[in-house]
């Protein structure tokens, strides 16, 4: 398991899941640049992720410009694209992950749990992604161009 991974368990010593041993940041903070290098980043409301993730790794002197796509953009986009429904706006406004697990069908249970959130994410990403192949959004411009945080 990549130390990035494990970095900032400390705090939940008592959950199975997570090593009893936590990295030092800086070792974590390169594993994590290593693994992010030339890929597309993927969150929701990733704007927020982002700006702790720079301003972590900008105290390395390493500058994030990843392109990143947020999850719940791309969820209004394909709302406001799609079949009109009446109650659109209200639809719009419910963008939390855990209403949007609802409306994809997927499984939550315990929210601003970073590895539980994570994997959510993942599973509604990949519900988001059938919707946009269905929509003929394919390829990585397109997407980007709807999607960009």
């Amino acid at each position: 398991m990549p130390a990035w991974f494990k970095f900032g368990r400390q705090a939940e010593p008592s959950d199975p899941r997570f090593p009893k041993e936590t990295p030092l940041p800086e070792q974590a903070l390169a594993e994590l640049r290593h693994f992010v290098e030339g890929r597309v980043l993927v969150g929701h409301f990733v704007q927020i992720d982002l700006k702790a993730l720079r301003k972590e790794l900008g105290d390395q002197q390493y500058e994030l410009s990843n392109p990143a796509i947020d999850t719940a953009h791309v969820h209004r986009w394909i709302l406001q694209n799609g079949l009109w429904q009446e109650d659109l706006a209200r639809q719009l406004e419910k963008v939390s992950l855990e209403a949007l697990a609802k409306v994809y069908d997927l499984d939550f249970h315990e929210a601003h749990h970073g590895l539980d959130d994570a994997f959510v994410t993942a599973r509604l990403w990949q519900k988001l992604m059938a919707k946009l192949e269905a929509m003929s959004i394919a390829n990585l411009g397109e997407l980007l161009r709807i999607a960009k945080a």
